[in-house]
């Protein structure tokens, strides 16, 4: 797959609207991201409905409930989402959210009185581009480093060594990591110091990034054991992080736990009576244990992941029906950050 620039993203979506019927105008080039790219012109019953087109960039990007509730405020006659692909999960959400969207595949969603455009199932075509040539990708250290921000804000304005120590990476990594959330809009110098601020887009542009960038990274083994109640009532996970399905209320018969802890594990293989799952393909595991990836003894976050951390597990899981709990956990979490 390759990326390609922004023009030739828009020409590739006006080639897709043009099959139904629709004109896509692209706007002039502008240097803020966040801002419709263009507009489609729609045959409605009233004459023609002109609606912008709010480009999201990246192969795994997804507007999250938050974001789409600052699209509708923004533009309270609708808006559509375009992107390279939109699966069939994410477009269920997307239906949910109000949002009306389409992708270069041809899938579409978009109503107006006495139009109604509904396409789905098309696949992404071997010759899509993963993504638009956009801002520079998040990277590990900048996810690392914006988890302990969002844990702990108050460590915004500490000593960068400080910083270092309680998310695991090198000053100099940090030193980036920082800049660039300075970039971002995310940490803001003051009088008073550093402060963490935009926390709302700092959490979803995080959870996205988890599943693409930093949980390929994490050590990851996969074990029969203890079912997810276990672990919890009977104090198995000492010493560990419990996220995922197994501590989310609105899941009531979670099949797998996922522990955060230090490796090699051996509390817990031994707590839990672990057995290895050598191929997960072949065997269902229902324990996961993964290389915490904060420092515990600095920042001393608790036995129980928090509400951003639960929700990226939960959209990192091929289960349709927990990565809907994740968007609606991820929602209720957003709303209370400034």
């Amino acid at each position: 797959m390759t990326e390609v620039n922004a023009k030739e993203f828009e020409q590739r979506l006006g080639d897709v609207l043009a099959e139904y019927d629709v004109a896509y105008v692209p706007a002039r080039p502008t240097r803020d991201e966040s801002v419709s790219r263009g507009t489609v012109a729609l045959p409605t019953n009233e004459g023609q409905k002109v609606l912008p087109v709010h480009i999201k960039q990246g192969a795994r990007a997804e507007v999250l409930p938050a974001e789409a509730q600052q699209l509708h405020d923004r533009f309270p006659e609708g808006v559509v989402v375009a992107q390279t692909y939109i699966n069939p999960g994410m477009a269920s959400r997307y239906r949910r959210l109000g949002l009306f969207y389409a992708d270069l595949a041809g899938n579409a969603w978009i109503r107006q009185p006495g139009l109604y455009l509904f396409v789905e199932g098309r696949r992404r075509p071997a010759s899509a581009p993963d993504s638009v040539a956009g801002p520079r990708p998040m990277t590990t250290s900048w996810l690392r480093l914006g988890y302990v921000l969002m844990a702990r804000p108050s460590l915004s304005d500490v000593p960068i060594r400080q910083l270092a120590d309680a998310a695991g990476l090198s000053v100099g990594a940090t030193h980036r990591a920082l800049d660039e959330l300075t970039a971002q809009g995310h940490i803001v110098q003051g009088r008073g110091g550093r402060s963490l601020r935009r926390m709302q887009e700092l959490a979803e542009r995080w959870v996205i990034g988890y599943s693409a960038r930093l949980l390929p990274t994490l050590e990851t083994r996969y074990w029969r054991g203890p079912e997810p109640n276990s672990w919890v009532l009977e104090g198995l996970a000492r010493g560990a992080t419990i996220a995922g399905e197994a501590i989310e209320p609105a899941i009531q018969h979670p099949a797998c736990t996922t522990l955060f802890d230090d490796p090699p594990y051996v509390a817990l293989v031994r707590r839990g009576r672990l057995r290895p799952v050598v191929d997960p393909s072949t065997e269902t595991a229902n324990v996961v244990t993964r290389k915490r990836f904060w420092n515990e003894e600095a920042l001393q976050l608790g036995g129980v992941a928090s509400p951003m951390l639960t929700s990226a597990e939960l959209l990192a899981s091929p289960d349709e029906r927990l990565r809907e709990v994740g968007s609606a956990r991820l929602a209720d979490f957003v709303r209370g950050l400034p």
